[in-house]
């Protein structure tokens, strides 16, 4: 149809250009379309001209459709008609109105393709929402502005205890359910997870709150979120919608460890016991609290590391600790070792760790756990017993050697006087020269000697109670210095570093016996080399069982020879001697060790081969200083 051309009974074509976007054809009574407009003749054309064709034979697929009823309808009974259906030669659904006038019919339809798709994919998502809305576990609440639950779950019902018809149209400030914080406390109102999310616009997330749940006749611990809904245009929310779930047994899941965590912290503070673990995949070490309490840290400010744990242990036992921890990556467990540590004021402990490997289900090793045990009290109170023990058998030793020597000291003695007397007398008769005076000196020197060996024998068998007074240790040693210096060779030089100690409850006699005996000895190790002793006096806390206690150190160093393990551990047994037959009795160290313990003190050696040899005794400072200036006791 040409702008130029009017058909008969229809809206002017111009006008309905521009007005409509829908398609607009013209039929006349003997069905032969007479006018399409643009829009028709793009969609129904396909290149080919329509003008005088007939509708059924130019679009056959019209037949049997709703469209073909109802324009032979309109046609008909002359009245206008509507249509909506599948189209299916263009794979699409139109909505056509059909107006008959005198001269045919007028259509204006068009494709409702998209709005039919948009329809059914909103369909398909309100039934999807209403599934989910419906059978989510989670509680859901729709609350308008008003404070109004419009709408609820099952799941809510459930947890809230309440019936979804008994809350639809309530407010959400209802009696029926008491809210209280994550402290007990009750919420007014104003502090809702909804009244928050209304007032401020922004979503509330995480709130723990509970309420008594009437249904279960129960108090119920719940974790909620509050999101605010928002019309299009509408800068203030409409309402809100509350997602909230049961966290009860999660709750009581936690208050349990929290408990159980609680009563391993104490079992292990009671015990002394830390505990440690290391992922070997993120490398992140945990410590319990009584690792760190072991260690002398501070939990709050420390956080544990490999790096960490290496500075707090004795530089002598670093690498020790640091091979096990690289064999323990490598899936090798070594036996419970024992390693020091030095915590931030000074204190060393001793520490004892077992570990066990960590492994997943393929037994891969992915870490480690280990026990830390303080065993510093119990080692010292060990070393203390074996000290003990070592004393009692020494004190047994010297007991069998007593009644040895008291059996045999007065026939001994007795055999050795008339040998001892008679060569004395034969020799007053003899010439100055003479073999037979060679032999008579050598029957007295050696009948001289055995009455001197039985003497000192005796001695140590017949230990008496040491006769105690204050005693101030720095002038016994400088009142020995000038007589230990007079028996040395020249070659032997003496050096003294003595430092203020306390007065000591003590027999000074025989504690010059013990530096005497010490410093003899001492000098034997060095021998007819250049070398020096050292004497030192300190004072400074001794460990035992009982803790750190103030105590007076004595040490005697020299640069001899040194001894070997095996002589370093039977250094103070009765008899035991390196030396040369006929050079030593082996009583000299055994002596000094009687009169150290005898004085509650306790001895030490250090020593290797041809790296010399350190002496520490430890003797008990147990008073005040009651030495006046003088020197004297009061």
């Amino acid at each position: 149809m040409s702008a130029t051309n009017e058909v008969p009974g229809c809206l002017d074509p111009d006008t309905i250009l521009e007005v409509t976007s829908d398609c607009v054809i013209f039929i006349d009574r003997g069905w032969r379309f007479r006018y399409l407009n643009p829009k028709a003749v793009e969609q129904l054309s396909e290149g080919c001209d329509l003008l005088g064709a007939n509708l059924w034979e130019a679009l056959p697929g019209l037949a049997g459709t709703e469209f073909e009823a109802a324009y032979r309808r309109a046609i008909a009974d002359g009245a206008p008609t509507h249509a909506e259906a599948f189209y299916a030669p263009l794979n699409a659904w139109f909505v056509a109105n059909a107006y008959p006038s005198r001269d045919g019919l007028t259509i204006f339809f068009r494709d409702t393709t998209h709005v039919k798709l948009h329809e059914a994919a909103l369909g398909a998502s309100e039934e999807r929402f209403r599934t989910l809305f419906e059978t989510l576990t989670e509680g859901v609440l729709f609350i308008n502005r008003d404070g109004v639950i419009t709408d609820a779950n099952p799941a809510a019902a459930e947890l809230l205890g309440v019936s979804r018809e008994a809350m639809h149209g309530h407010l959400y400030y209802s009696p029926r359910w008491q809210i209280e914080d994550k402290a007990g406390e009750v919420l007014p109102p104003e502090q809702y997870l909804s009244t928050v999310a209304l007032r401020t616009g922004q979503v509330e997330r995480g709130r723990v709150i509970s309420i008594f749940n009437r249904k279960l006749g129960e108090r119920r611990w719940l974790r909620g979120d509050a999101i605010p809904q928002f019309r299009s245009g509408d800068p203030s929310p409409t309402g809100v919608c509350i997602l909230f779930s049961d966290i009860t047994e999660h709750r009581r899941a936690e208050t349990e460890l929290r408990a159980s965590q609680a009563h391993l912290a104490r079992a292990q503070r009671v015990a002394a016991v830390g505990s440690a673990e290391v992922d070997f995949g993120t490398d992140r070490w945990k410590w319990s609290d009584e690792t760190y309490r072991i260690y002398g840290l501070d939990k709050a400010t420390t956080t544990p590391s490999f790096d960490l744990l290496l500075s707090v242990v004795h530089e002598d036992d670093r690498e020790r600790i640091r091979s096990a921890i690289t064999q323990v990556r490598y899936g090798v467990v070594s036996k419970p070792i024992e390693y020091r540590i030095v915590r931030a004021d000074g204190q060393v402990r001793v520490l004892r760790r077992e570990a066990e490997l960590i492994r997943d289900p393929a037994g891969a090793v992915t870490g480690v756990i280990a026990t830390k045990r303080d065993v510093t009290e119990l080692r010292a109170a060990e070393r203390e017993r074996a000290e003990l023990q070592a004393q009692l058998l020494h004190a047994q030793r010297l007991e069998a050697l007593g009644t040895l020597a008291g059996g045999i000291a007065h026939d001994l003695n007795n055999t050795l006087v008339p040998i001892v007397a008679l060569s004395s007398f034969l020799l007053k008769g003899e010439a100055p020269e003479g073999r037979e005076r060679e032999c008579l000196e050598l029957i007295q020197k050696s009948g001289a000697r055995g009455r001197d060996l039985v003497k000192r024998i005796l001695t140590f068998a017949r230990r008496t109670e040491p006769e105690r007074g204050w005693v101030d240790m720095v002038s016994v040693v400088r009142g020995a210095l000038p007589l230990l210096r007079s028996t040395l060779p020249s070659t032997i030089t003496i050096r003294e570093q003595l430092a203020p100690v306390p007065p000591i409850m003590a027999d000074q006699g025989q504690l010059g016996q013990v530096l005497m005996n010490l410093v003899k000895n001492a000098a034997d190790a060095i021998g007819d080399r250049i070398g020096a002793i050292v004497i030192e006096l300190a004072a400074e806390a001794e460990p035992t069982h009982r803790g750190n206690e103030p105590a007076v150190r004595l040490s005697v160093i020299d640069s001899g020879c040194g001894m070997c393990e095996e002589t370093r551990l039977r250094a103070f047994e009765p008899f035991f001697t390196t030396k040369a037959v006929n050079e030593g009795t082996g009583l000299g160290l055994s002596v000094v060790h009687g009169i150290v313990t005898s004085h509650g003190g306790s001895i030490s050696v250090d020593s290797r081969p041809d790296r010399g040899t350190r002496f520490d005794i430890h003797l008990p400072a147990n008073g005040t200083n009651p030495i006046s200036d003088e020197g004297e006791t009061p």
